[in-house]
């Protein structure tokens, strides 16, 4: 059903235009609503849950399609078209301060609780969200969204954004249509339907959490289209530039200061961590028949201890540091910077770790180009331990760089 003339005028709001051409410019894209894809969600009080604990043994004991909304999850499946977006818009109808929706692969302070009048945007297609109940917070009254949708393409590409709506829209009815069917399911079909409907929405999350759509897809596509040597290269310094790239706007970044980009971290650490295991797995690929061939354990034992205890150090700071911290929380405005006044004892406290990680990393790749050396490894793998140490200086002289500028950019 078409909305009514409320609901167009809050789609056509001023406002709402204003927060879409923060970032689609009028110049560079084009955006519509879509109608056919508006509704009114409406959440239960919650009066009987009290906390994330016990909506987690509802789940187990009562399956319902309704339990989707509470495991993270992507709403439409397009993510793969190029060049468009499908944004969801939710308005708040109605007071709430119980119902909160996260958004796991951005950051905590991006975790919203939509009240009356609210505006919260997000990706249909590509933007993993869930609702929990915020801790000792119950409504009076049940919580009402309006949900809008627009689509957004290059300007003029007017056939092409029709096209893409109208998959979105479809996806939606019929989705919506399934999770009604079982809403309130009775018999054994029913319940085994939700139940295998959670799985998937499960697996579906941990692969966007832990790989990605766009990396599933990129990845393969650089193997099957790149030589063997350039898909070596770009695949085993990847994390670097993507890091470097991300520490150059943290001088204009983060949410601490309510100023500049933001950078959805959670994504910045996996993509890095990706990209990183890919690049170990290329060396392991290069250096160990090498090493199984020969290494000797009474003649290289100095050799075994140094790499094996570099490593450990390294792995021992970056533990000690935390994963938020150790990929670039602090520069980024996530973390909060302490009290300035501790001065150069705190600045030698948040760049030891850095320094510890990064020279235990590089040590070990020159040990083991040391006993390259002496047992003659290939050229290709020697040159990939040099660039690889070459990148973790530029990376580590960057972090010190930034890291002491941010105390001085955020401020509690």
């Amino acid at each position: 059903e078409l909305t009514d003339a409320n609901t167009t005028m809050i789609e056509e709001d001023d406002e709402v235009m204003k927060m879409f051409r923060e970032s689609f410019a009028s110049h560079h894209f084009d955006i519509l609503p879509i109608p056919g894809m508006s509704e009114i969600y409406v959440t239960a009080t919650g009066k009987k849950y009290e906390g994330s604990k016990s909506i987690q043994e509802s789940k187990k004991k009562s399956p319902t399609s309704d339990n989707i909304f509470y495991t993270p999850h992507v709403d439409g499946p397009y993510w793969f078209l190029p060049f468009t977006s499908c944004y969801r818009i939710l308005v708040g109808l109605t007071h709430n301060s119980m119902v909160r929706t996260r958004f796991p692969l951005n950051c905590d302070p991006l975790d919203q609780v939509i009240d009356t009048h609210d505006v919260v945007g997000f990706d249909y297609n590509r933007e993993q969200h869930w609702i929990d109940h915020a801790p000792n917070q119950v409504n009076e009254e049940r919580r009402s969204l309006l949900k809008l949708h627009y689509i957004i393409y290059p300007k003029g590409w007017h056939r092409y954004g029709a096209y893409c709506a109208s998959l979105s829209q479809k996806f939606n009815a019929a989705s919506r249509s399934n999770f009604i069917s079982v809403l309130r399911p009775t018999s054994s079909y029913g319940k085994c339907k939700v139940r295998l409907m959670c799985m998937r929405t499960n697996a579906m999350a941990l692969w966007e959490q832990n790989i990605g759509w766009t990396n599933s897809a990129r990845i393969p596509m650089m193997y099957m289209c790149c030589s063997e040597r350039f898909f070596l290269v770009i695949t085993s310094f990847s994390h670097y530039l993507i890091m470097m790239c991300t520490l150059a706007s943290a001088g204009r970044t983060g949410t601490t200061n309510g100023t500049g980009i933001q950078i959805a971290h959670c994504q910045f650490i996996r993509d890095c961590i990706l990209f990183k295991t890919i690049s170990l797995i290329h060396l392991a690929n290069y250096i160990l028949p090498n090493v199984y061939e020969e290494l000797q354990l009474q003649r290289d034992a100095v050799v075994i201890v140094l790499v094996i205890t570099a490593c450990a150090l390294s792995l021992h700071a970056s533990v000690r540091l935390g994963r938020a911290r150790l990929y670039f929380g602090r520069e980024l405005g996530y973390i909060e910077v302490k009290d300035e006044s501790a001065g150069s004892k705190q600045r030698m406290e948040y760049i030891s770790p850095y320094f510890i990680i990064s020279l235990g990393q590089i040590c070990a790749l020159g040990v083991t180009s040391w006993w390259g050396i002496e047992h003659h490894l290939s050229p290709e793998c020697m040159y990939l331990l040099a660039a690889h140490s070459g990148c973790l200086v530029i990376v580590w002289m960057h972090q010190i760089a930034s890291g002491v500028s941010s105390m001085y950019i955020f401020k509690t």
